[in-house]
């Protein structure tokens, strides 16, 4: 009574650091990132991408083979952007590799274009129980 305390139950999210670029490169299409534990101890997976200059966080199912999807548009011209980011487990839920990016370009004039794209650079991954 009186006080800020809640009275429901809280989820304090728990998550680990699995693969970071550091002062290396970031991780482009065709590269495995290795990780210290398997990804199956957790429920999701927090990529963090670099992306026409920004920093994209997008959290998806810990699964085998994860997508990464999400949208972005142009600062400097008329265009919008689908994209979907690829991922295969090579060994034991420890290795990833970055396997594919597919690209959507949405024009000012109404046309598409699809395109395979080695833009995206993963900067970071996070596995959260």
């Amino acid at each position: 009574g009186g006080n800020n305390n809640s009275l429901v139950w809280k989820n304090i999210p728990q998550r680990t650091t699995l693969w970071k670029k550091g002062d290396g490169t970031p991780c482009s299409v065709g590269q495995n990132m290795n990780f210290p534990v398997s990804t199956r101890r957790f429920g999701s997976l927090i990529f963090t991408i670099d992306f026409l200059g920004t920093m994209f966080r997008v959290q998806v199912p810990a699964v085998d083979n994860p997508q990464v999807m999400f949208s972005a548009v142009a600062g400097s011209i008329n265009e919008a952007y689908s994209v979907r980011l690829n991922f295969e487990m090579v060994r034991d839920n420890v290795v990833l590799k970055y396997k594919q990016c597919r690209l959507v370009t949405f024009k000012a004039d109404g046309s598409t274009t699809f395109s395979e794209d080695t833009g995206p650079k993963i900067l970071g991954v996070e596995g959260e129980y």
